[in-house]
C-alpha cells in the first residue's frame, strides 16, 4: 500500500495555496518540497526542510535517464521559481526528480545506510518545514522572528497530516537542532503529545490515537567515524525493536 490519490494531492495543493498566499515572503519564491508517494508502516526520517542547490540538482539528474532536463544552474533556478499558475502541471517532474534524489543524493546515503542494516526496511523521508534553505539556521530565526506565524504553524499542521498517514513503524529525528524545534512546537499542541521514556532520547508520540516509538539522534557529518558508527549502531538497535 503506499499514499497516492487525494491525500498526497491535497497536501500537496494545501502548499501550493500556504505558498502562494505568501508568495512575497522570503522562503517563497521557491517551490515547496514535492514529495513521491509515501509507504505507511515506514521507518520515517525526520528533518527541518529541504535544502536547494542548483548543482546538487543538475549532478543528480545527469546521472539518470533524465539527465538532459537542465542544462544549467539557471534553468533550474527558473525552473524551481514559484509560480502557482503552472505549480500543479510541475508535480510529476518534481515527483521524478525527488525520486532520484533519494537514490543518488549523498545526503540521503546515511539514511540507506541505515535501512540495509535493518534487512532493507523501506524508509520515508518527510520535513517538518517544506521551505528549500539551505541554511537552516535562517529558516529556524525566522520562525522565531515572525510577527504572524502562520505560514509555519499551518505546515506543521500539514506535516502532522502526513505523519498521521503514513502511520511510520518508527520515526529518528536525524539531528538535535529538529528535535529541539519539534519538543518546543509539539509542547505547544499538548503537553502529553510527547512522552520521554526511561531510555535517553527516546519517545512516545501519541498521534490520532496510535503511539508511535521516536528515536532523537544527531548529526553526524563533522564527528569522527568510530562516533558515526555508533550513532547509527544506536539507530540500528532502536528501529529494529519494532521491526
Amino acid at each position: 500500500m503506499v499514499i497516492t490519490g487525494f491525500m498526497i494531492d491535497a497536501f500537496h495543493e494545501q502548499l501550493i495555496t500556504l505558498w502562494a498566499e505568501n508568495e512575497d515572503g522570503p522562503f517563497a519564491s521557491i517551490v515547496p518540497m514535492i514529495y513521491t508517494e509515501f509507504q505507511p508502516n515506514s521507518l520515517v526520517f525526520v528533518g527541518i526542510n529541504p535544502s536547494f542547490n542548483a548543482k546538487a540538482i543538475m549532478r543528480v539528474m545527469q546521472n539518470s535517464e533524465a539527465r538532459s532536463h537542465f542544462k544549467s544552474e539557471e534553468e533550474v533556478n527558473n525552473f524551481y521559481r514559484f509560480d502557482r499558475s503552472n505549480m500543479l502541471d510541475k508535480i510529476k517532474d518534481f515527483q521524478v526528480i525527488q525520486h532520484y534524489h533519494k537514490l543518488h543524493l549523498p545526503y540521503y546515503t546515511r539514511n540507506w545506510q541505515i535501512a540495509g542494516q535493518l534487512e532493507n526496511i523501506h524508509w520515508e523521508q518527510i520535513d517538518i518545514f517544506q521551505v528549500r534553505h539551505s541554511i537552516q539556521e535562517e529558516v529556524i530565526s525566522r520562525l522565531n522572528q515572525a510577527t504572524n506565524k502562520s505560514f509555519f504553524s499551518r505546515q506543521i499542521d500539514l506535516f502532522l497530516t502526513m505523519l498521521e498517514h503514513i502511520a511510520p513503524k518508527v520515526i529518528v529525528i536525524l539531528n538535535q537542532k529538529t528535535g529541539t524545534l519539534l519538543k518546543k512546537e509539539f509542547s505547544k499542541i499538548d503537553s502529553n503529545f510527547l512522552s520521554s521514556r526511561k531510555a535517553p532520547d527516546q519517545y512516545e508520540l501519541c498521534l490520532y490515537g496510535k503511539t508511535i516509538p521516536v528515536l532523537f539522534s544527531m548529526h553526524i557529518a563533522y564527528k569522527k567515524q568510530e562516533d558515526r558508527i555508533s550513532i547509527n549502531q544506536k539507530i540500528i538497535d532502536f528501529v529494529r525493536k519494532y521491526q
